[in-house]
């Protein structure tokens, strides 16, 4: 099983919630998509570490307030058979901030969790829907 973590940072302004988002790199599953930084766990780490450490790997150093869990993945519809079990989660931050990328990643920006970029991450779509309570599908109709 693979064990893995991310965070999805908030700032709020008023009625209009962004998030950091950040492009996954060639080398990556799902290249070209959307997603919060984060991955796997290394040896001896809780979720809640490996997300900052991950975050910190993935965007730079980041203010932002205390973790919150907002969703447990777990996906076993693999092409290579890997069952993979993924905690998202959530923290605050005063302002958008500038992130500083790794090797990983090609692009990062800020976007309302209403309207974030395209193409998304299947999970990061997924904690979007539990932020939201609204599907692709659903805003599709709107």
């Amino acid at each position: 099983m693979i064990r893995a973590a991310g965070l999805a940072m908030l700032c709020r302004r008023g009625d209009v919630v962004t998030a950091l988002f950040i492009r996954r790199g060639p080398g990556s599953d799902f290249p070209g998509c959307w997603h919060f930084p984060g991955g796997r766990l290394e040896s001896g780490e809780t979720p809640a570490e490996a997300a900052e450490r991950e975050t910190l790997e993935e965007a730079g150093p980041c203010p932002y307030g205390a973790l919150t869990e907002l969703l447990v993945e777990i996906d076993a519809d693999r092409s290579d058979g890997e069952v993979v079990e993924y905690m998202t989660f959530i923290a605050a931050t005063n302002d958008e901030f500038r992130a500083v990328l790794n090797w990983e990643n090609t692009a990062w920006c800020w976007a309302t969790i209403d309207d974030p970029p395209q193409p998304m991450h299947p999970g990061a779509q997924k904690a979007l829907e539990r932020l939201t309570g609204v599907t692709p599908e659903e805003k599709a109709v709107e």
